[in-house]
């Protein structure tokens, strides 16, 4: 019977254990504004913007190019950036925000053409040492509203990460735009018309970000995009667990001792 109970308690705390192993905290953010040839507004470096509110937004400017830095509030470590896409525009509003207005007013974008063809606006993000990053792992926010109505979509924007196998998500935009009326950030794959999509847990040094119309879209847009970088530390009620687990044995090895 003592054997028993015994077992019961350790198998509890081993649940317990499990169920409370370790959980990612944010370490750093790298966020990038892809403003195209038009954005009226650039933000400045102590603007906050996005979803995980960040500041020192590195500005991305024209159709092509390429540029870097550092991730915001980051232990060490140089992200690079390149893009290339056949259009951008602008989209305006007001907000009681300006920096998350800001962000969201200029875009690259993927488009069809007259004859059917397709050009994609594609953001090349490299290389990722996540040693020096001091990451775990990392969220990728990419941000998307140039204000095309459903049923106009949906469009794609996707992640293509090396290594590893490519995600793409459906994307229909948020018509108004953010700053002229959106309630806030919407995620794409929660809400029918949001402005973001997430792409959760990537670990690749290097991927790729493709926005790619739909066929019946005129274009798919990146405004911008978030790399928010995550440490996964124990939780306090880990060792917790440890420390039940550990009394519980000893005093088993007691009883059995006097026995």
């Amino acid at each position: 019977m003592k054997n028993s109970i015994f077992s019961t308690i350790v198998a509890t705390a081993a649940g317990i254990l499990c169920a409370a192993s370790s959980e990612g905290v944010v370490v750093s953010t790298f966020s990038v504004d892809m403003l195209g040839n038009f954005q009226p507004n650039v933000l400045t470096p102590t603007d906050i913007a996005g979803v995980i509110p960040a500041a020192q937004w590195l500005p991305a400017f024209g159709l092509t190019g390429g540029t870097g830095g550092v991730a915001s509030g980051g232990i060490g470590g140089t992200i690079s950036v390149g893009w290339s896409s056949p259009q951008s525009s602008v989209i305006v509003g007001s907000s009681s925000a300006p920096g998350d207005e800001d962000m969201m007013e200029g875009y690259i974008q993927g488009v069809q053409m007259s004859d059917g063809s397709i050009q994609a606006a594609v953001v090349q993000v490299g290389t990722l040492n996540l040693a020096a990053l001091m990451w775990d792992y990392y969220d990728v926010y990419v941000y998307s509203d140039q204000g095309i109505l459903p049923p106009a979509g949906p469009n794609l924007l996707s992640i293509f990460p090396s290594p590893g196998s490519p995600t793409m998500l459906s994307h229909l935009e948020y018509s108004p735009g953010y700053g002229a009326g959106a309630p806030g950030y919407l995620d794409s794959q929660v809400n029918p018309s949001g402005n973001y999509v997430l792409y959760p847990g990537m670990t690749a040094p290097v991927f790729s970000i493709v926005a790619q119309p739909g066929s019946s879209s005129a274009s798919a847009a990146i405004n911008g995009f978030q790399i928010v970088g995550h440490r996964t530390i124990p939780e306090p009620s880990t060792g917790l667990a440890l420390i039940m687990g550990a009394g519980m044995l000893a005093t088993r090895r007691r009883r059995q001792s006097r026995g």
